[in-house]
């Protein structure tokens, strides 16, 4: 991948982590946050909102890297990374609006029964993004462990990044230490990825014709 885009991929792969870390941290430290409600984070939504942004551009390039080697399965990934890149903004927005209308007075019984912990929006919001980016990964780190010029490190620290993101997100109460363990994995390996040497292309000498 060569151009413009893959300057806009390279730097979705380290500034998308780079920005989730970020939004660990004000969540680890309670930055912004006037209730320990997680959908209470104006801050923290802004940040994931504009990480999720830089991550799409990331994951296209991750895919097309995958493409060089199985041109279908790249294109797939690409379109499934698309959609849970996208999906992350669910959870993003859900953060503002909640930080909002917590400053505007709507009662926290109100917004538990709409955000809080079981509530039914957690289910449409975050699980499907969740499903969709796991298994979007799972198949980025099987095609970048057979791709060229990728260090093996890659697919190992997406793949524990993950695992760890799940982990971190599945009681539905964010265990905020291993979230940020993960969004660091993530960051180590995306960022490696995107350090990675950009293929030379091999110019043959064409004979010439001889009198």
């Amino acid at each position: 991948m060569f151009g413009p885009m893959s300057i806009v991929g390279r730097t979705g792969l380290i500034a998308g982590p780079a920005l989730f870390l970020i939004a660990a941290l004000v969540s680890l430290f309670d930055i912004d946050r006037s209730t320990n409600r997680w959908y209470d984070s104006w801050l923290e939504g802004s940040i994931l909102l504009l990480g999720a942004a830089m991550f799409a551009a990331g994951l296209l390039y991750a895919a097309g890297v995958v493409a060089e080697r199985d041109r279908r399965f790249g294109i797939v990934l690409g379109f499934t990374g698309m959609i849970g890149a996208i999906g992350m903004a669910g959870p993003s927005i859900v953060r503002i609006v909640g930080s909002v209308l917590i400053d505007v007075g709507v009662p926290i019984e109100t917004l538990d029964q709409a955000f809080g912990d079981g509530a039914p929006a957690q289910g449409s919001v975050i699980v499907p993004f969740l499903g969709l980016l796991f298994l979007t990964e799972m198949g980025l780190s099987v095609g970048l462990w057979r791709a060229s010029n990728v260090p093996k490190a890659v697919p190992v620290f997406i793949v524990l990044g993950e695992l760890l993101f799940i982990t971190a997100q599945s009681p539905f109460e964010v265990i905020e230490p291993i979230y940020v363990i993960a969004v660091s994995c993530w960051l180590i390996g995306y960022g490696l990825l995107a350090r990675r040497p950009v293929p030379t292309i091999a110019y043959s000498e064409t004979p010439t014709a001889q009198s």
